[in-house]
């Protein structure tokens, strides 16, 4: 089939009559024991296709992604190209601003558990709580107290531990002041004003060191460093108050 329409896209009709000749039987339309399905259509060379020949001299129209040999699928490890959606981009920035905050946050709490002497501690919560990128969902989920958070379903890695021990652990030691802060802090506070604390200040307030606080994580390179805390700095809040539905890009 490619090579009969091969003389079409060459312009080359002399070929393409002679491939037309071979291909299609000359019919004697007089002839009435042959229906229209055993004639079929019966079309002209200078009619058809007739706007393929535009087509293919226009440029624009050879630029149009149909005719580009764009290689699909993922990428290659040998290929070192930047994509438009990788480590930079907000929607991977955000979760790991909410999954690093909320690692300091279980960090704070089980270490003022600590020195409750407790002998069980506050767990992770699904991972899918935080890896959710929908606009609402995160509005709700940073306007929420990490008391509300931390009582929704923990991570299912616990197989052994009830699906209750946050709550049970919130019931026993909500009246510690420092507990009670954190947990009727909402989780856009923690972000804004805890997780982004120097060494100094945090220690002060609480009296130990956290490896978990903004300066002291680990980040692939400066860029995305500076990516995190400039969102911190515009506001998780107002960055998802700007965004459109299934839509992760907002200049700020």
């Amino acid at each position: 089939m490619k090579q009969f329409f091969l003389p079409i896209i060459n312009n080359n009709y002399e070929e393409f009559n002679k491939k037309k000749d071979e291909l299609i039987p000359v019919i004697n339309k007089n002839d009435s024991t042959l229906t229209k399905k055993d004639i079929g259509v019966q079309t002209d060379h200078n009619n058809f296709c007739p706007k393929l020949e535009n087509k293919l001299s226009n440029e624009n129209y050879l630029k149009k992604k149909r005719y580009n040999n764009k290689p699909t699928g993922r990428k290659k490890k040998s290929d070192n190209s930047i994509g438009k959606h990788n480590k930079y981009s907000k929607d991977n920035i955000i979760y790991k601003i909410k999954t690093r905050t909320f690692n300091l946050i279980l960090d704070i709490l089980n270490q003022l558990l600590i020195q409750q002497n407790s002998q069980t501690f506050f767990k992770r919560i699904e991972g899918k709580i935080l890896k959710n990128g929908a606009k609402i969902f995160n509005l709700n989920l940073l306007n929420s107290k990490l008391l509300t958070i931390l009582n929704s379903s923990i991570s299912k890695k616990y197989s052994k531990i009830k699906e209750n021990a946050n709550k049970e652990l919130i019931e026993k030691y909500s009246n510690v002041p420092l507990i009670k802060e954190i947990l009727n802090s909402t989780f856009n506070n923690v972000i804004k004003n805890i997780y982004m604390l120097s060494n100094e200040d945090f220690k002060t307030k609480y009296s130990f060191e956290s490896k978990y606080l903004f300066n002291n994580n680990f980040y692939d390179d400066e860029t995305e460093k500076k990516i995190m805390k400039d969102l911190i700095d515009y506001g998780l809040m107002k960055y998802f108050e700007r965004l459109k539905e299934r839509k992760y890009q907002i200049i700020f």
